[in-house]
């Protein structure tokens, strides 16, 4: 982190916690710490703050918003970590955050073009990105909207990937295409059915969200645009997110993102192993609802050596959703048997059956080898002194193996991908059980 960003978030956290401090849900939250900072006893620190959790954002921090000011932008959650949540934004936020925007890119862009981006839209999160975005003009690419519902999206998409543009202020090419996992993988497979040569199109740059990217999604991604994708860790609430390091996968957030990691069971600062990420939310952003010390659901591995790529120590690996992870309980504490990015790494593999994606894409011919998610389940059950983890899943049959063989195959497999799963089954105390079954409908999306 350099000299500029660091003196930005130190000042940003300030005003952060200043606004939210005017707050009537934090005024109730934070009582104790400021009424110590009233008394002089020391400002109110972000370290000695409670957890914000997603059903205080869902029940009880209300937006607040200014005399004259009105809601000018409503963001909700999938509901993949937990029930489905509301965020919202003021007009005056948002112009804040535009100026913001303007004074960044000024100082990073210098009156360059800005690119043009091909943006897979899914309807996620309630609100599309409409032109150059909620941010403001010349902060972010030029997104011209896609989809890939219908075969006449796929040909619109094609013929904006091959069309020339001549916008005041804009590239002449669409040189990004960014989307969801799931979406991206449809629309480069369409692409290939089509037999559209990458060399007819300019993009250089494939970036996806909303999704975790297996290694063999990377790879397939890879191949055809002929560049490495680039995958981002974001959820709906904030606005951004992290870029993943393409060696180590450790996150590498946007300035305005604080994250802090926590135990798995209490709420002492983590630093090495397994824990709970917390994100602040930085001035301008989040004034309307702050953002403080947020827990979304989402876990990290703590790595302590030094990535030769990114260069970062200590850098933060997503391992997966506290409620789709699998753990040992014991009085001591919780610890994880297996995350469930590790899970869906595992699963993307062809011993297990997958779903038939979009049926009705007459574009769309090769949609069953690898295309869909995986039909996969895993729990666990307390056995005495150990924890048996049973995996289920629907077998591939069509490889013309035995299901007792490809069980073996998925059970080596997992072991291989995690690296927690390996320890705790080495320590006795996992029994880990992989089963076939036949008409399991259990699906991992996303």
């Amino acid at each position: 982190m350099n000299d500029s960003v660091r003196a930005y978030q130190l000042s940003a956290l300030r005003a952060t916690l200043r606004i939210a401090s005017e707050n009537p849900f934090y005024k109730r939250k934070w009582k104790d710490q400021i009424a110590s900072s009233a008394r002089g006893e020391g400002g109110v620190e972000l370290d000695r703050l409670p957890i914000l959790t997603k059903e205080e954002l869902k029940t009880e921090l209300r937006p607040m918003v200014g005399e004259g000011d009105k809601i000018a932008s409503i963001i909700h959650t999938t509901g993949s970590t937990g029930p489905v949540t509301y965020r919202y934004r003021s007009q005056g936020e948002l112009d804040r955050i535009a100026e913001f925007g303007k004074s960044v890119v000024r100082n990073i862009r210098a009156g360059n073009s800005r690119p043009l981006a091909y943006m897979l839209y899914g309807p996620y999160h309630g609100q599309n990105l409409p032109g150059p975005g909620p941010i403001g003009e010349g902060v972010a690419p030029y997104y011209f909207a896609g989809a890939i519902w219908d075969d006449i999206f796929i040909r619109q998409g094609v013929e904006q990937l091959r069309r020339e543009f001549t916008l005041p202020g804009l590239e002449s090419r669409v040189t990004q295409v960014h989307g969801a996992v799931r979406l991206l993988r449809i629309f480069t497979q369409c692409l290939i059915d089509m037999q559209v040569p990458v060399g007819e199109t300019k993009v250089e740059a494939v970036v996806s969200f909303a999704g975790y990217m297996p290694s063999e999604v990377r790879r397939f991604l890879g191949r055809y645009w002929n560049c490495n994708p680039i995958e981002t860790f974001s959820f709906s609430e904030t606005f951004g997110g992290a870029t993943k390091c393409p060696h180590c996968n450790g996150l590498q957030f946007m300035p305005h993102l604080l994250p802090q990691v926590v135990e798995l069971d209490a709420d002492n600062p983590a630093h090495s192993g397994i824990g709970r990420l917390l994100i602040t939310e930085l001035y301008p952003f989040g004034t309307t609802q702050p953002l403080i010390k947020y827990f979304n659901g989402d876990l990290v591995r703590i790595v302590d050596e030094q990535c030769p790529t990114c260069g970062t120590i200590g850098s933060l690996v997503h391992v997966g959703r506290d409620n789709e992870s699998c753990f040992v309980e014991s009085p001591q504490g919780r610890r994880l048997a297996l995350g469930s990015m590790d899970l869906r790494e595992a699963a993307y593999t062809p011993e297990v059956k997958r779903t038939v994606e979009f049926p009705h894409l007459k574009l769309l011919k090769d949609r069953e080898s690898h295309l869909g998610a995986p039909v996969l389940a895993a729990h666990t059950k307390c056995e005495g002194a150990k924890t048996r983890l049973t995996v289920s899943f629907l077998p591939n049959l069509g490889l013309g193996i035995s299901q007792s063989n490809l069980a073996d195959r998925l059970r080596n497999r997992l072991l291989e991908v995690s690296p927690e799963l390996r320890a705790t089954v080495g320590e006795g105390l996992v029994d880990l059980d992989v089963q076939p079954e036949v008409g399991l409908e259990k699906i991992l999306w996303k």
